[in-house]
């Protein structure tokens, strides 16, 4: 210390800030008064680094933010979720973008984090998920009753009205969980039909293998209907949702009017949280 009576060196400034003794009676090493430098963990000074503006731009606008979550996602993003007013938001590509809309204003939001997806609940509006910065809804709204299939005349064969892409909006990962080893989907005809082929909207994610069969059956307990499965290799598929044929081109299954049968997914492979299929759907209309 110079410009002192007597100089003399101070080798620790671990007692910090004191502004309560007089300078008189100050330990050696201490501060009445620091600006812009830190104490070290070895009782040194350093100097306090600036801080850095990460967003430029306001997510919330005029409205309160409620809840703020970093969701790592498996794509290896770190997405940073806000719950504002009636919004998701999450802010990637250098700019904010919204998830969910025309959510119950101000509420408070829980997230969590599992086997890669992001869930979120506030305990009014339906919970939802998140696969990167894709949102789903969470679950299935089962329909009031069975679904009928209406056939149109197409070259000699029958075909069901399909599902316009743009309704998909949710979906179900096959043999991501020991829980999802199989999906289904329950239909009634009104009309006495010989099946020739289904489509269906798939994707896969990571690197699965095997072969994905679709089979129909005529009851929850997996009695299937006379007839070939339509399999595919799942290495084949799509890491986005495309639109797949599957040919019963064996024995075809024969169905009745009027009855119960449900179209079951499944694959030959182990569960897998990495590599995994993902079936799309419509939850919130589903018609056929």
């Amino acid at each position: 210390m110079y410009n002192a009576p007597l100089g003399y060196e101070i080798s620790s400034f671990s007692p910090g800030w004191d502004n309560m003794a007089k300078a008189t009676t100050m330990e050696k090493g201490s501060f009445r008064e620091i600006k812009n430098f830190n104490i070290s963990r070895h009782g040194g000074i350093e100097k306090r680094k600036g801080m850095t503006k990460l967003y430029g731009e306001n997510p919330a606008g005029t409205d309160k933010i409620t809840s703020l979550y970093e969701y790592n996602a498996p794509d290896g993003n770190a997405y940073l979720l806000t719950a504002l007013g009636e919004k998701i938001r999450a802010f990637y590509d250098a700019a904010w973008h919204d998830l969910k809309t025309g959510l119950t204003p101000d509420k408070k939001y829980s997230f969590a984090t599992h086997l890669g997806l992001c869930y979120g609940v506030n305990g009014v509006d339906p919970n939802f998920k998140l696969y990167n910065n894709t949102p789903y809804q969470l679950g299935l709204t089962p329909p009031s009753g069975s679904p009928v299939v209406i056939k149109t005349e197409v070259s000699g064969d029958e075909k069901t009205d399909e599902y316009v892409e743009t309704n998909q909006d949710n979906c179900g990962e096959l043999k991501q969980h020991a829980d999802r080893t199989r999906l289904a989907q329950g239909f009634k005809l009104d009309n006495d039909s010989q099946l020739t082929k289904i489509k269906l909207s798939l994707k896969k994610v990571g690197s699965p293998t095997g072969n994905l069969h679709v089979e129909i059956h005529s009851n929850k307990t997996g009695t299937q209907v006379p007839g070939d499965s339509a399999t595919k290799d799942v290495s084949t598929i799509a890491t986005v949702f495309t639109t797949y044929e599957f040919l019963f081109s064996g024995t075809k299954p024969d169905l009745s009017k009027n009855t119960q049968y449900y179209i079951v997914i499944y694959t030959s492979s182990g569960v897998d949280d990495g590599d995994f299929v993902v079936v799309g759907f419509d939850n919130s209309a589903p018609i056929m």
